[in-house]
């Protein structure tokens, strides 16, 4: 496999999520057992309360209830407290994790909006009311962990400990090398576009710039209009209470109804873009002048040396890390439909 950076139009159109590697697995592994005391705490209260309702006289399906419920409750107590020394206000997938908190534009994209979470940190004996500037990823919670355990990080994670960071008694920048970090984004709906389609994005967030490669930038970002058309649209009552209706991946709202009511009027035609419409192959935004991300300088002729140096950073990181969507070229294998089609003409 190459490990050369492609163009946009060069990458694989498939949903690479199949590519998972073991780093993946082994970060999904710590989302998981967070997970467990949520469960514990939903599941524990709606087996008593079910039990309760049915009028069984099951002493055990009772009593398993109402202490999952209060086991659930406390285990999740010392989750909250335990996630709260490491992460305030935290977000998935693929997310870009600072130690401070962002604006910007809406979520399930790549904007510091979207991605943007703080994070805030108690180390045994640490020096508190730091405000430090490095930038954190999610990746780098797991060897984190791992090292405060004791434990050898594996070399498959590709994250780095925050130990350093933590027991410092310095604000500002501590880490030299913490000055960037990589988002990314495949899908967030699975039927937001037809046959499944994903919406492939990577960004690289630094501390004056965000730079996005939309890798197919001819797809809808928040999924397909489906039925929304110049001249038709669903009702306002189906768009606020049915996702599918259209642009699936932004919830059912009034909001959204409201915007799509509105779609041609002059005066709200640019929030409804804002939303909804296509994205270039490349964004540029310049934070020290546009914190919300709003302006668009990739066509910017001052900024061409800038983007061109983000631009190849990023895709250098994505190609050293394996990252399918530019080591592999669209003609070694198959979106899933072109083989279904192939099986069934064989």
């Amino acid at each position: 496999m190459s490990s050369t950076p492609f163009s946009p139009a060069d990458v694989v159109d498939v949903d690479v999520t199949p590519a998972l590697t073991q780093r993946n697995r082994l970060t999904c592994a710590f989302r998981l057992i967070l997970a467990i005391p949520h469960i514990l705490l939903v599941g524990g209260p709606i087996a008593f309360v079910g039990s309760y309702m049915s009028g069984t006289e099951d002493r055990t399906r009772v009593e398993w209830g109402a202490g999952a419920g209060v086991l659930g409750a406390v285990a999740t107590v010392i989750a909250v407290i335990a996630w709260f020394a490491i992460v305030f206000g935290g977000r998935f997938p693929d997310q870009l994790w600072k130690l401070s908190a962002f604006t910007g534009n809406y979520p399930r994209s790549l904007y510091d909006f979207g991605v943007g979470v703080a994070l805030i940190a108690k180390w045994p004996g640490g020096k508190p009311g730091r405000v430090v500037d490095d930038f954190v990823n999610l990746m780098d919670l797991a060897p984190t962990f791992l090292e405060a355990a004791g434990v050898e990080p594996p070399e498959v994670m590709t994250g780095r400990s925050l130990v350093d960071v933590l027991k410092s008694d310095r604000s500002g920048q501590i880490d030299p090398k913490r000055t960037w970090v990589v988002t990314g984004r495949e899908r967030h709906v699975a039927a937001a576009r037809e046959e499944n389609r994903p919406y492939p994005q990577r960004a690289l967030r630094t501390k004056d710039y965000l730079y996005i490669r939309n890798f197919k930038p001819d797809r809808w970002p928040l999924g397909a209009p489906y039925s929304v058309t110049e001249t038709a649209a669903p009702s306002a009552n189906e768009l606020a209470s049915n996702t599918f209706a259209a642009f699936p991946d932004m919830d059912a709202s009034p909001t959204k109804a409201w915007l799509v009511a509105h779609r041609n009027e002059p005066r709200w035609r640019v929030f409804y873009d804002y939303a909804f419409a296509k994205r270039p192959g490349e964004e540029l935004y310049d934070l020290r002048k546009d914190v919300d991300q709003i302006v668009n300088v990739a066509d910017d002729a001052a900024y061409a040396e800038t983007k061109r140096e983000l631009s190849a950073q990023l895709l250098k990181t994505l190609s050293d890390a394996g990252d399918p969507r530019v080591t592999i070229r669209s003609t070694r294998i198959r979106t899933s439909s072109a083989a279904k089609a192939a099986k069934r003409s064989s």
